[in-house]
């Protein structure tokens, strides 16, 4: 069953940046992606992530910046069981059913644990702006906001081929 579990697993990454400007306005840019694969076979996680910087002078006594950051994480959960299973059982008994072993019957076949679905998706989004008077030479009035936003959602689908999935007769949840 070793072989049907593993892999060799890899990783991509990619990487774009603009940065420039002027004398009055300063930019940058820039988007990442990650892609790796786990040595588990369904379990990897990504990354996608972009990034915006801007500072304007509109005169000499006013200006005003942007500064956002956006990134998206996903994981393929996958249960770990492999490393308590005894790597000589087979993978189906006479039946075509996983091959549960008789003296750990509370651990699952490792190959069953392939079936089980579990995926979650992280949003993230934090940004801010600020404005900046200089009325006097000696005086500077500044307003800033800032947010950060977070969302998470988590799907799992245990079929009832499993031995989780077995005990709780075929189980899906979704939470955010």
């Amino acid at each position: 069953w070793l072989d049907a579990v593993m892999r060799n697993g890899y990783t991509q990454q990619h990487n774009l940046s603009v940065n420039g400007g002027t004398e009055k306005t300063r930019y940058l840019a820039s988007v990442n992606y990650m892609d790796q694969e786990g040595i588990v076979k369904n379990n990897g996680v990504s990354r996608f992530s972009a990034r915006l910087n801007l500072d304007q002078e509109l005169s000499k006594y006013v200006s005003f910046g942007l500064t956002a950051t956006y990134s998206q994480n996903k994981y393929d959960n996958v249960p770990l069981g492999a490393i308590q299973s005894n790597p000589t059982i087979p993978i189906y008994d006479s039946e075509g059913n996983y091959f549960i072993d008789p003296k750990r019957p509370f651990v699952a076949n490792p190959v069953s644990l392939l079936e089980i679905k579990d995926n979650t998706v992280k949003d993230r989004l934090i940004g801010s702006a600020f404005v900046s008077v200089k009325p006097l030479k000696e005086l500077e009035v500044k307003l800033q906001l800032g947010a950060d936003r977070s969302f998470q959602k988590r799907s799992s689908y245990l079929p009832k081929t499993t031995l989780q999935g077995a005990n709780k007769n075929g189980r899906a949840d979704i939470s955010q």
